[in-house]
């Protein structure tokens, strides 16, 4: 965005101040009846953007300051059906770290024996 700091707000007003949110609504809602999408809403923005820091792996205390809640925690209720579609993930992820797929009894796997190093 052209003209802004990392630290700026997205909306803000004429001096750079925060809007309210209640202002920012109306302007999403306007947009979103012009562009035929009556179902985007600022609430549904927020939480898709949340959502997405926390897929990309950002962590939860730095997505909770973002988005100004109260504590991590508040985040983690909010958000843990998102960590629960990431967590399902991670099974793909390690087999595509190792080439190959994981599953109970795979011919691939093998037990090391400890060199006690």
């Amino acid at each position: 965005m052209d003209g802004k700091a990392p630290t700026d707000w997205i909306f803000s007003g004429g001096e750079g101040q925060a809007l309210r949110s209640s202002r920012v609504a109306v302007a999403v809602k306007r947009v979103a009846v012009a562009a035929d999408a009556e179902r985007v809403h600022f609430h549904a923005l927020r939480h898709f953007f949340a959502s997405g820091l926390i897929t990309a792996g950002r962590p939860i205390h730095e997505v909770s300051a973002v988005m100004g809640h109260s504590s991590a925690a508040m985040t983690l209720n909010v958000y843990t059906h998102v960590l629960d579609r990431s967590c399902a993930g991670m099974r793909d992820a390690i087999s595509a770290a190792i080439g190959r797929g994981i599953s109970a009894g795979s011919r691939h796997l093998r037990v090391v024996p400890d060199t006690g190093s």
